[in-house]
Protein backbone atom coordinates (compact mmCIF):
# COMPACT_ATOMS: atom_id res chain seq x y z
CA UNK A 1 0.00 0.00 0.00
CA UNK A 2 1.39 3.51 -1.25
CA UNK A 3 0.73 6.05 1.33
CA UNK A 4 0.01 9.56 -0.42
CA UNK A 5 0.00 12.92 1.79
CA UNK A 6 -2.01 15.73 0.58
CA UNK A 7 -2.72 19.22 1.30
CA UNK A 8 -5.59 19.94 3.35
CA UNK A 9 -7.35 23.39 3.00
CA UNK A 10 -9.23 24.95 6.01
CA UNK A 11 -12.41 24.40 4.49
CA UNK A 12 -11.82 20.95 4.11
CA UNK A 13 -10.54 20.52 7.34
CA UNK A 14 -12.85 18.00 9.03
CA UNK A 15 -12.19 18.39 13.42
CA UNK A 16 -13.98 14.73 13.65
CA UNK A 17 -11.80 13.09 11.18
CA UNK A 18 -8.80 14.21 12.97
CA UNK A 19 -10.24 12.98 16.35
CA UNK A 20 -11.36 9.72 14.65
CA UNK A 21 -7.94 9.01 13.41
CA UNK A 22 -6.00 9.79 16.76
CA UNK A 23 -8.18 7.94 18.48
CA UNK A 24 -7.54 4.96 16.77
CA UNK A 25 -3.73 6.13 16.44
CA UNK A 26 -3.52 6.69 12.80
CA UNK A 27 -2.90 10.53 13.38
CA UNK A 28 0.88 11.49 13.59
CA UNK A 29 2.84 14.54 14.00
CA UNK A 30 6.51 16.00 13.51
CA UNK A 31 8.41 15.84 16.56
CA UNK A 32 9.61 19.73 17.49
CA UNK A 33 13.08 20.05 16.22
CA UNK A 34 14.96 21.16 19.43
CA UNK A 35 18.29 21.88 17.90
CA UNK A 36 20.43 23.41 20.99
CA UNK A 37 23.28 26.40 20.69
CA UNK A 38 27.02 25.74 21.69
CA UNK A 39 26.80 26.99 25.12
CA UNK A 40 24.02 24.21 25.70
CA UNK A 41 26.10 21.73 24.31
CA UNK A 42 29.27 22.84 26.14
CA UNK A 43 27.50 23.14 29.59
CA UNK A 44 26.03 19.62 28.93
CA UNK A 45 29.57 18.51 27.95
CA UNK A 46 31.08 20.57 31.40
CA UNK A 47 28.72 18.34 33.45
CA UNK A 48 29.46 15.35 31.97
CA UNK A 49 33.36 15.31 32.65
CA UNK A 50 33.38 17.11 35.58
CA UNK A 51 32.19 13.43 37.15
CA UNK A 52 35.93 12.38 36.92
CA UNK A 53 37.56 15.72 38.13
CA UNK A 54 38.44 13.66 41.03
CA UNK A 55 40.68 11.94 38.98
CA UNK A 56 42.80 14.37 37.84
CA UNK A 57 46.71 14.67 38.50
CA UNK A 58 47.91 16.74 41.26
CA UNK A 59 49.43 19.20 38.44
CA UNK A 60 46.59 19.80 36.95
CA UNK A 61 43.74 19.53 39.20
CA UNK A 62 43.59 23.32 40.01
CA UNK A 63 43.25 23.75 36.11
CA UNK A 64 41.51 21.29 34.35
CA UNK A 65 38.43 22.79 33.76
CA UNK A 66 40.09 25.54 32.29
CA UNK A 67 41.61 22.85 29.81
CA UNK A 68 38.11 21.81 29.34
CA UNK A 69 36.53 25.26 28.77
CA UNK A 70 39.29 26.10 26.12
CA UNK A 71 39.03 23.04 24.66
CA UNK A 72 35.33 23.25 24.15
CA UNK A 73 35.62 27.07 22.76
CA UNK A 74 37.54 25.02 20.07
CA UNK A 75 35.13 26.17 16.83
CA UNK A 76 36.84 22.44 15.64
CA UNK A 77 36.53 20.41 19.21
CA UNK A 78 33.05 21.69 20.00
CA UNK A 79 31.38 20.44 16.41
CA UNK A 80 32.76 16.86 17.55
CA UNK A 81 30.93 17.00 20.85
CA UNK A 82 27.43 17.35 18.71
CA UNK A 83 26.11 13.60 17.30
CA UNK A 84 25.83 13.97 13.78
CA UNK A 85 21.89 13.77 14.36
CA UNK A 86 22.60 17.09 16.19
CA UNK A 87 20.24 16.46 19.36
CA UNK A 88 22.45 13.97 20.97
CA UNK A 89 25.84 15.06 23.19
CA UNK A 90 28.91 12.91 21.71
CA UNK A 91 29.77 11.01 24.35
CA UNK A 92 31.79 8.75 22.51
CA UNK A 93 33.88 11.94 21.12
CA UNK A 94 34.41 13.00 24.64
CA UNK A 95 35.43 9.91 25.96
CA UNK A 96 37.88 10.00 23.28
CA UNK A 97 39.28 13.40 24.52
CA UNK A 98 39.03 12.20 27.94
CA UNK A 99 41.75 8.99 27.10
CA UNK A 100 44.13 10.92 25.10
CA UNK A 101 44.18 13.79 28.21
CA UNK A 102 45.00 10.67 30.45
CA UNK A 103 47.53 9.75 28.28
CA UNK A 104 48.74 13.18 28.29
CA UNK A 105 49.11 13.25 32.24
CA UNK A 106 45.82 15.43 33.31
CA UNK A 107 44.32 12.49 34.71
CA UNK A 108 45.89 9.62 36.76
CA UNK A 109 47.68 6.80 34.63
CA UNK A 110 45.67 3.58 33.69
CA UNK A 111 47.96 1.67 36.08
CA UNK A 112 46.54 3.81 38.65
CA UNK A 113 42.70 4.63 37.00
CA UNK A 114 41.77 2.38 34.39
CA UNK A 115 39.83 3.43 31.73
CA UNK A 116 36.76 1.57 32.66
CA UNK A 117 37.07 3.41 35.88
CA UNK A 118 36.90 6.77 33.92
CA UNK A 119 33.88 5.35 31.94
CA UNK A 120 31.67 3.81 35.22
CA UNK A 121 32.05 7.09 36.96
CA UNK A 122 31.45 9.08 34.05
CA UNK A 123 28.31 7.13 32.63
CA UNK A 124 27.10 6.55 36.71
CA UNK A 125 26.97 3.18 35.87
CA UNK A 126 27.82 0.26 37.40
CA UNK A 127 28.38 -2.10 33.62
CA UNK A 128 29.99 -1.32 31.06
CA UNK A 129 27.82 0.82 28.48
CA UNK A 130 28.64 1.17 24.26
CA UNK A 131 30.12 4.10 25.32
CA UNK A 132 32.89 2.33 26.58
CA UNK A 133 32.85 -0.50 23.77
CA UNK A 134 32.80 1.76 21.01
CA UNK A 135 34.80 5.43 21.39
CA UNK A 136 36.96 5.23 19.34
CA UNK A 137 34.30 4.90 16.28
CA UNK A 138 34.55 8.90 16.89
CA UNK A 139 37.97 9.36 16.21
CA UNK A 140 39.61 13.02 16.37
CA UNK A 141 39.71 14.79 12.61
CA UNK A 142 43.51 15.99 11.42
CA UNK A 143 42.09 19.67 12.57
CA UNK A 144 40.81 18.57 15.48
CA UNK A 145 43.55 16.95 16.81
CA UNK A 146 46.23 19.69 15.91
CA UNK A 147 43.75 21.96 17.82
CA UNK A 148 43.97 19.68 21.12
CA UNK A 149 47.30 19.60 20.74
CA UNK A 150 47.95 22.71 20.58
CA UNK A 151 45.48 23.92 23.11
CA UNK A 152 46.96 21.46 25.68
CA UNK A 153 50.44 21.76 24.94
CA UNK A 154 49.96 25.85 25.57
CA UNK A 155 48.29 25.39 28.36
CA UNK A 156 50.73 22.44 30.20
CA UNK A 157 53.15 25.35 29.21
CA UNK A 158 51.70 27.68 30.95
CA UNK A 159 51.89 25.44 34.31
CA UNK A 160 55.28 25.14 34.78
Amino acid sequence: MIKQFVQVRPEDFDVEKLLAAAREGRLYMQAEQNVKDASCWKAGAMDYVSAIEKFCTEKWKDHVKELWETLLDNKELCSGIVMRNKRTLNRYFLTGLIYNLQARGVYQDVTTVSQLQLHLCLEHSEKKTTIYKNWSRYPMSAPQRKSFVGIYNQLRASLK
